[in-house]
């Protein structure tokens, strides 16, 4: 295996790294009580995180804008006390750390003590002026408060004039400084804007849409920079919940304008979207008494799109909601929150708006769209490449200032090589580039060969084979695919020596010279035609109205503002548009010929560039038409072309000693493994599903690559998102060696095909339950192409940690079905509680407590009925679907609703039938969401004691108790509520085994299950089998009549089944 390259700079040596903080420590200011808690001082190196972003851009603001930090301030609070002092530093003070962008480090000198610290970027101007002497924390933090700039606008471009940066805040919490302190990098300081983003964008298949404007209605003119407000921050994930609106704040109408008027650059009219231009202050879009109503459309913050319709000449304007409905029909309304990018996707336009932006705002729309939420950080922070132009945005032509053949990659490119550039020309399967100027063909118009030689026409080397590929007229075949101009099987694509020098596909040639970015190869007929057909076919094809008049040839000698004309920039004044955005970029284009130059990115613009003959290679028709050679050979003579002309564009079979154009396309599906082919790469983990355990391992993925690839943590997936609640939002991997052997926030690299190291950090160790989902992106170096995204789920290795502490049973006090979740629970309701019995797929709650059935022993219903008789108690009876199956990893009531089962809640209240986990966690009466396990996580909990008897005896008789369970109290409950404690039972589980890991009866080890023998009750009610057996049911019938369950008895703990209208006990797993 090859070594892993880090793109980090390495860690300094301790002592190196010591006297470098000593000699950069400053404190910029100190204001305070300076004898009010410590004594002494300390140089302490703080490290923070920034959070991250990526997005396209309306103009060259950069996700780093976003987070650049001028200031640092320290608010320093006794811990449960008052204000003490403030300290800080700002501009080359602050360094940016080697590992990540996104982490910035400084040295303060801190006087010595215990306290309770706030972290506030850019916040320097708040507070400088206030008082704080004998505050509170919490009266501090609540006063900080920021007013929007005058014009209501937040501008974040460094360039600009008003520029501001974006403040942000976070909780350092309890910190002791002493002599010994050298820095807080435990303290996992993160960072987090104050302002919420709301970018436009309308997707590339609406074709029929101009984007001129963005008007944001109901603006708050001043903002909390820290979120105080009950309710309205979740500390154990860093996350705003609800808005903390100021009270001082004004709900503004607006609008706030957002458009190219007067000189602006908000809208960027090329890519159709508005981005990183609009940030807002929180805000409140439901009535005062809550979230479950929103406030009237007038109140609410909204914004209003603008834009042309078909064409149109005048803008028509289309309200759009923060909302998850689709078109504004629900009331599924959101707030404005702090952090949160809010990206509104214009799907679909399909009848002109309101006339005026007011209108709009008043009235109804009719735009359909989504809201795209994610936290503004969880991003990943690299440049976005997303889906990439399939084709080249130019025809190739000669960069003489580098001696190489290139052409235009990016919209970026078109800036340089604009789309609409003659280009240089090829004989088919040629490498030699011809200058297009001058009507006659001499050698002195060769501008490359690979051996410098200038041929006369005649003696151009081309691809003249005329056997295999070469000879049929198979329009989807790249004949170039693997040539090497003698077996033409494993080749490059093209030769570069022997007797087919100078032959092969020109856009493999450049690709592997690295004179473009990425990898490219000649393109086929069919995607030709495919390019036809997005554009509705040949005679659709959108003309830019030209004229289509014959130069014949371009003079040698003349340049324009690009290049000389002789090097392939002279700009033909007619053309043809192709593919899906053919129309809207026809629609857009104007005097300035802005479409040409730089088409959109569902479009490509094609010039009538000419083509040299082939008899003699004299120039002709520069103006009136062209053709582009594709790479697939029509018969042994010919091959396949793209033509355009003044009528529409089509495809031509020509023969191959023209001279052409060459529009080159992405080369994203060859597994040759040839220098030049696609990069590809795939893992190990590809497909899902994959697992590795939270025990401190070391793990490997396996990569198989045939390029240069770059591996990143996707910002956001390195933490706990479910588990025990004092791990949540901490991270997977190790802090220090995760991520190949470093820290997690790094950029690891390597070539072709490696491994690449996961390190996790160790909770299952402590005991302690913890998953979530780490995604890894795989993007190729070169290009930036996302090559490969891998999710892999990072979880404790035992599944018992996943079923809930204790079976069901009823809470009469606060009437309510719960039970135990952490090992907290077990001091109220043990784990060896006998629970409260239930029909498969039942709502219906019955006690455990006497022998024979009766109505009286119905303790919940949702419906609230409780005198059925037991063959009348509702339960899970269907036959078709996956309940007449018998599949062991079905969880027969997901999207469960009692109808089409399809999107369902799990259960239906009504009818008290469906997963009873599930109706427990809707109604909050758990901590988390539970459902019914599956037949195979129950097999998977037997499988991990590996004894015969799949679990571990608790040393009771397993006798039965002839009445069922006794009436009684106990001091946890009423026997009749399920609290009764069989004396037999049986742990299961990775921890089962181990007396040191297996837990009490009462309350088991983190890492295993206990079950009691809480018996059964029959198809008619009766209750037996208390004290010497018992089941709980899973969610996966058997048959049409059974369904599976877990058991525990005297011999064993197992898998069966029985019928499903008998009554067992439920023992619940996390959702």
């Amino acid at each position: 295996m090859k070594s892993i390259r880090r793109q980090f700079i390495k860690p300094l040596m301790a002592g190196a790294a010591l006297l470098f903080a000593l000699a950069s420590c400053s404190r910029e200011q100190d204001m305070g009580n300076t004898g009010a808690v410590g004594d002494g001082e300390t140089c302490v190196k703080f490290s923070i995180w920034l959070p991250g972003n990526n997005a396209p851009t309306t103009r060259a603001l950069t996700a780093s804008n976003e987070n650049h930090v001028q200031t640092i301030d320290i608010l320093i609070f006794e811990q449960g006390g008052a204000w003490v002092y403030n300290t800080g530093c700002s501009g080359s003070d602050i360094t940016t750390d080697g590992g990540d962008p996104l982490k910035k480090s400084f040295t303060i000198k801190m006087r010595q003590g215990s306290y309770d610290m706030v972290m506030l970027a850019n916040a320097r101007s708040i507070v400088s002026g206030m008082n704080m002497s004998g505050q509170s924390k919490s009266a501090v933090l609540a006063a900080l408060t920021v007013q929007m700039p005058s014009g209501g606008k937040w501008i974040a471009d460094p360039a600009a004039a008003d520029y501001k940066a974006i403040p942000m805040w976070g909780d350092v919490g309890n910190v002791t400084i002493n002599s010994s302190t050298q820095n807080l990098d435990a303290q996992n300081i993160r960072l987090t804007r104050m302002l919420a983003r709301v970018d436009v964008q309308i997707d590339p298949a609406v074709t029929n849409f101009t984007l001129t404007s963005v008007d944001v209605y109901n603006y708050n003119t001043m903002g909390a920079l820290v979120p105080t407000a009950a309710g309205s921050w979740d500390a154990s994930t860093m996350t705003a919940i609800a808005p903390n609106v100021p009270s001082a704040s004004t709900l503004t109408k607006g609008p706030l304008e957002y458009n190219n008027d007067s000189g602006k650059s908000e809208i960027n009219t090329t890519a159709n979207r508005c981005a990183m231009e609009i940030y807002l202050f929180e805000a409140e879009n439901h009535t005062a008494g809550g979230h479950g109503t929103a406030k009237e459309p007038t109140q609410r913050t909204c914004i209003v799109v603008g834009g042309k319709y078909n064409g149109a000449s005048t803008p028509t304007y289309y309200r759009a909601d923060f909302s998850t409905s689709k078109d504004n029909t629900g009331n599924d309304v959101l707030d404005v929150l702090r952090n949160h990018h809010y990206t509104f996707k214009i799907t679909k336009v399909s009848s002109s708006g309101a006339g005026s932006s007011e209108d709009a705002f008043e009235g109804t729309n009719k735009i359909r769209f989504e809201v795209e939420v994610v936290d503004w950080g969880e991003e990943v922070n690299v440049p976005l490449v997303g889906k990439l132009d399939k084709w080249a945005r130019s025809n190739i032509v000669w960069d003489a200032a580098n001696s190489r053949l290139t052409f235009a990659v990016t919209e970026g490119d078109n800036a340089t090589i604009p789309a609409n550039s003659q280009g240089v020309f090829f004989k088919w399967g040629s490498l030699v580039a011809v200058s297009p100027t001058d009507y006659t063909y001499t050698p002195a118009k060769i501008l490359f060969s690979i051996n410098n030689m200038k041929y006369a026409w005649t003696a151009i080397p081309y691809a003249n084979e005329t056997t295999g590929k070469w000879g049929n007229n198979d329009a989807s075949e790249d004949d170039f695919a693997g040539y090497d101009g003698s077996s033409n099987t494993g080749g490059p694509g093209y030769a570069t020596s022997g007797a087919n020098i100078n032959k092969g596909d020109i856009c493999r040639y450049i690709s592997d010279q690295g004179w473009v970015q990425g990898r490219w190869r000649l393109p086929t007929a069919a995607e030709y035609d495919e390019l036809l057909a997005k554009v509705g076919g040949y005679e659709n094809s959108v003309s830019n109205l030209g004229g289509f008049g014959d130069f014949g040839a371009v003079p040698t000698g003349g340049s324009n503002d690009y290049g000389d004309y002789d090097y392939g920039f002279w700009q033909p004044g007619s053309g043809r548009w192709l593919g899906a955005g053919a129309a809207a970029d026809a629609a857009r284009n104007n005097s300035d010929k802005v479409a040409e130059l730089a088409p959109g990115s569902s479009s490509v613009y094609f010039p009538a560039g000419g083509q040299r003959r082939d008899t003699d290679g004299d120039m002709n028709n520069a103006g009136s038409s062209s053709y582009l050679w594709s790479g697939s050979s029509s018969n042994a003579w010919d091959t396949y072309s793209l033509g355009v002309n003044t009528s529409l564009a089509y495809r031509y079979a020509a023969t191959r000693t023209f001279g052409f154009p060459v529009r080159c396309v992405r080369d994203e599906g060859s597994a040759s493994g040839r220098p030049g082919a696609a990069p590809m790469l795939s893992t190990d983990y590809d497909g899902g599903g994959k697992k590795i355990p939270t025990d401190g391992g070391t793990y490997t993925v396996t990569v198989t690559s045939n390029t240069e690839w770059e591996a990143y943590v996707q910002r956001g997936t390195d933490k706990v998102t479910s588990g025990d609640g004092d791990v949540i939002g901490k991270p997977l991997l190790n802090e220090t060696t995760g991520f190949g052997g470093t820290t997690p926030g790094a950029y690891i690299s390597d070539e072709g095909n490696g491994m690449l190291s996961l390190t996790t950090v160790d909770y299952s160790g402590s005991g302690q339950d913890a998953q979530g989902d780490l995604t890894i992106v795989f993007r190729d170096k070169d290009s930036g192409l996302i090559l490969d995204e891998v999710t892999i789920t990072v979880k404790d290795p035992s599944i018992a940690r996943q079923f809930a502490r204790s079976n069901i049973v009823w809470d009469a006090t606060n009437n309510k079905l719960t039970f135990a979740v952490t090992e907290a629970d077990n001091a109220t309701i043990p784990a060896n509680s006998q629970g409260v019995f239930f029909k498969w797929g039942s709502l219906v709650a019955v006690s455990p407590v006497g022998n024979t059935y009766a109505a009286n022993q119905i303790l919940f219903s949702p419906s609230g009925t409780t005198n059925y008789t037991w063959a009348n108690i509702p339960y899970a009876s269907e036959t078709t679907g996956k309940f007449g199956t018998h599949g062991t990893d079905e969880d027969d009531f997901a999207g469960y609703d009692g109808g089409s089962n399809t999107n369902g809640p799990g259960f239906n209240a009504s009818t008290n039938k469906g997963d009873i986990c599930r109706y427990i966690s809707d109604r909050g009466w758990v901590q988390g969401k539970w459902r019914l396990p599956t037949s195979d996580e129950q097999q998977a909990l037997l499988a991990e004691v590996t004894n015969d008897y799949h679990s571990v005896k608790n040393g009771g008789t397993f006798t039965t108790l002839p009445s069922g369970a006794p009436d009684g109290i106990n001091g946890y409950g009423d026997h009749t509520n399920g609290f009764y404690q069989p004396l037999s039972g049986r742990w299961l589980g990775i921890g089962a085994v181990d007396l040191a890991t297996r837990g009490t009866e009462a309350v088991p080890g983190s890492s295993s299950v206990y079950f009691p023998a809480g018996g059964f009750q029959s198809t008619t009610g009766s209750t037996y089998g208390v004290g010497d057996s018992g089941g709980s049911w899973s969610a996966s019938s058997n048959n049409m009549g059974n369904a599976d369950y877990l058991g525990v008895n005297g011999d064993s703990a197992y898998g069966i089944n029985n019928d499903r209208s008998r009554g067992l006990t439920v023992r619940c797993v996390r959702e």
